[in-house]
């Protein structure tokens, strides 16, 4: 029969399938345009992101009708279609989160530095299920007139732990850590501090390993900054702490830790010379004793420090921002094996393209091997407006450039876009990606608006960014809470001649891609269920993306 699919055809067409797909992962990620939540004129921004279930999630800070923070959390598909948002408040106060997390079950945690009171902040814990249903929330505290400041969070097996720090008067800065059930009751709480006479300790990272817990960060000896190690046990026993320094003279201080079987790796800074600048350094201790084991400073004239650090198989990643003239900045990453040893160029990989300011925020590495970054330009349009931009670097493995991006800006662009403490998300086949933040937009219906953002990279679709001063409420895909996913079903697939179509409601507009992201169908449906005529199209895979009535599908399907 002529629709008849053979099993040789099958599987030529299933091995092409997975040939396109290994191609994906050298390909570049076109940018495919954005969705905002943007309820109420309020301010609204992503700070973190996750994956989770096939779904994202990211949490981030609204204003109420008050004109205080609340936490919003959203979930979106892997199309970037809202499926659900929900906000809570601790108190008639500030709630700013600062990590969002996911367990085995798919629930999510969400951490926040919250006003419980008007004069103190304590760490705020909630969770909810993976529809986004409230279960539980609690507050920590070390004292009834402290403050506290989350930094960090781990989720393993039935246990949460929650890192910060608590700020008072008598003791000034110690580091604070807790674990919780999954059910929301406290089972450990710990304060640490270095040393009777030490001023402050800070928190600035962690790494769970699942069996035990590293926190780095900072204290301050009397005269000088050290950076500081702490391992714990499961049930937050101290196992060892350990302070390091470049010499006796110097400001040093770890931001991030990883750790592979056997050793820890902190990057950070240390100060050196004549007139102290910071120098980027990454160091390794043994993750049994906590004993030094090795260290590579980057030595210049400039401010520069490390901020975030990832580990690939044997390789490490290391993020971080260098001062460059006129109090502006530029991005560097650099790669390390496990000895330390520095990788050989181009590593490391600098942006700074023009006279603005390029500020790194995340870093991922892809199981393929690209690193990826997200951050913020700085920028002045040519109309002398000062504004920000969303930027997304890639990397391969080996330093090659795979994608250097800033979201472009139009004459008279009046708005801001951040990337600022960015999530960021891979999609199928490791070939998409996503990153949350904020976009700042000014008309004369919209006054400062900043909405909660999330850029859809991928390899399949055509690229289509909204303009700089297009107001946040009409970019690509602004989704209220009222939208949904459309569901269409595709058979049969692959196809050979004529693909047949059926949903759940009307759908009006039918375009089909190719790999490259080009057009190569166009069509008017007009009914919930109707066919495709496939048969001039070359062997391969395909897009196809179906605008309903009250969303948007996008699938996948095979020509043979």
């Amino acid at each position: 029969m002529k629709n008849t699919i053979t099993f040789r055809s099958l599987f030529l067409a299933l091995a092409g399938l997975l040939i396109v797909n290994t191609q994906l992962f050298a390909q570049l990620p076109w940018f495919t345009g954005t969705t905002s939540l943007t309820t109420a004129t309020r301010y609204m921004e992503a700070v973190d992101m996750i994956s989770s279930g096939g779904s994202m999630f990211t949490a981030g800070t609204r204003t109420n009708v008050n004109g205080t923070y609340d936490l919003i959390v959203a979930k979106y598909n892997t199309s970037g279609i809202l499926q659900a948002s929900v906000t809570r408040n601790l108190a008639n106060f500030d709630e700013v989160p600062v990590k969002i997390k996911s367990d085995a079950s798919g629930n999510i945690y969400v951490l926040s530095t919250a006003n419980a009171s008007a004069t103190n902040t304590d760490l705020w814990l909630v969770k909810y299920n993976a529809s986004l249903v409230f279960q539980w929330s609690v507050t920590l505290s070390a004292t009834s007139t402290s403050n506290e400041k989350a930094v960090d969070m781990a989720v393993s097996g039935s246990s949460v732990y929650i890192i910060g720090n608590t700020v008072s008067t008598a003791s000034g800065s110690n580091i604070l850590l807790a674990r919780y059930t999954t059910a929301g009751i406290l089972s450990n709480q710990t304060n640490f501090q270095f040393a009777a006479t030490a001023n402050d300790e800070v928190a600035t990272g962690a790494h769970f390993d699942g069996t035990s817990l590293f926190v780095a960060g900072y204290y301050n000896n009397g005269s000088n900054l050290d950076g500081l190690v702490l391992k714990y046990s499961s049930i937050l026993g101290l196992s060892y702490s350990t302070a390091w320094s470049s010499s006796a003279a110097t400001n040093d201080a770890f931001n991030a830790i990883v750790g592979d079987a056997t050793s820890l790796y902190v990057a950070g800074y240390t100060t050196s010379g004549t007139i102290p600048t910071k120098d980027m350094v990454v160091v390794k201790f043994s993750k049994s004793t906590g004993a030094f084991s090795n260290q590579s400073i980057r030595s210049t004239t400039s401010n520069e420090e490390f901020t975030h650090i990832v580990m690939n198989n044997t390789d490490l990643y290391a993020l971080g921002n260098v001062a460059k003239s006129g109090n502006k900045n530029y991005v560097l990453v650099h790669k390390y094996t496990n000895t330390l040893a520095v990788a050989a160029a181009p590593w490391p990989r600098t942006y700074n393209p023009g006279s603005d300011s390029y500020m790194g925020y995340d870093l991922e590495v892809k199981s393929s091997g690209a690193v990826l970054v997200a951050g913020t330009v700085f920028k002045t349009s040519t109309s002398g407006i000062n504004y920000t931009a969303s930027m997304a670097l890639m990397y391969s493995a080996t330093g090659t450039t795979l994608q250097e991006y800033v979201c472009s800006n139009n004459v008279g662009c009046n708005t801001l876009e951040t990337s600022a403490k960015a999530g960021l998300f891979y999609g199928s086949y490791d070939s998409d990606i996503a990153i949350c933040g904020g976009h700042m937009a000014w008309s004369s219906t919209i006054a400062n608006r900043k909405a909660n953002r999330i850029e859809i990279w991928g390899t399949l679709i055509t690229p289509t960014e909204p303009g700089d001063d297009t107001p946040a409420q009409s970019t690509q895909r602004v989704l209220q809470s009222d939208n949904k996913e459309v569901v269409y079903t595709l058979f049969p697939n692959p196809v050979s001649s004529e693909l047949q179509v059926s949903g759940e409601e009307m759908a009006a507009e039918v375009m089909i891609f190719d790999l490259n992201g080009r057009l190569v169908r166009q069509l008017t449906a007009g009914a919930a269920s109707f066919s495709v005529d496939v048969n001039d199209l070359q062997p391969g895979q395909y897009v196809i993306r179906i605008n309903g009535e009250q969303g948007q599908s996008s699938q996948n399907f095979v020509k043979m």
